[in-house]
């Protein structure tokens, strides 16, 4: 992704996340297991991700989360018992971490780590899972190929990266 490309989707996700949903997903993480019940069975991306028992192998893992976007899934995840470090280059992002910080108890604290994520400071080695949802999509090959480098970098020796990407609807001529 260019910088211009980069900038262009700054300003877009700030302004989408800029009024957040920390409402919704309050409920969703008080009522966790009926929410991560149906929408993992109705959603792609979160069937996806929390295959093989994804949501059960979470607790007491650290985890980082690139382009966490609204945030629902850093949330969850916490909710799970992870340790959950979410990052975005959407400022607003990081406001709905504070949010939600604020307003449940999670057992670690959503940490945000804003900005480019290439240029995240990061001690390597460290993280169990690293999670992209609904996010390579964004990246041109060039930069997938350096955000594949740093995930490996981040991640420990026996850890595991989770990525989903959306297919964008296409016709095919017949």
């Amino acid at each position: 992704m260019s910088t211009e490309n980069q900038n262009k989707n700054k300003e877009h996700y700030d302004r989408l996340y800029k009024d957040g949903q920390v409402s919704n997903i309050l409920h969703w993480i008080n009522n966790l297991n009926t929410f991560l019940d149906s929408v993992t069975t109705t959603e792609i991306s979160w069937f996806a991700i929390y295959k093989n028992n994804f949501r059960d192998r979470l607790a007491g893992k650290k985890v980082l989360e690139m382009g966490c976007g609204d945030c629902t899934n850093a949330a969850i995840m916490a909710a799970l018992g992870a340790e959950v470090y979410a990052n975005d280059i959407a400022d607003s992002s990081g406001r709905i971490i504070e949010l939600l910080n604020e307003n449940y108890e999670f057992k670690h604290p959503i940490k945000f780590i804003s900005g480019d994520f290439i240029k995240n400071n990061l001690k390597g080695n460290q993280f169990d899972f690293v999670i992209g949802k609904a996010f390579l999509h964004h990246l041109e090959i060039p930069l997938e190929e350096k955000f594949l480098a740093e995930t490996a970098r981040l991640l420990i020796s026996n850890g595991e990266a989770r990525f989903f990407r959306t297919c964008r609807k296409f016709a095919i001529a017949g």
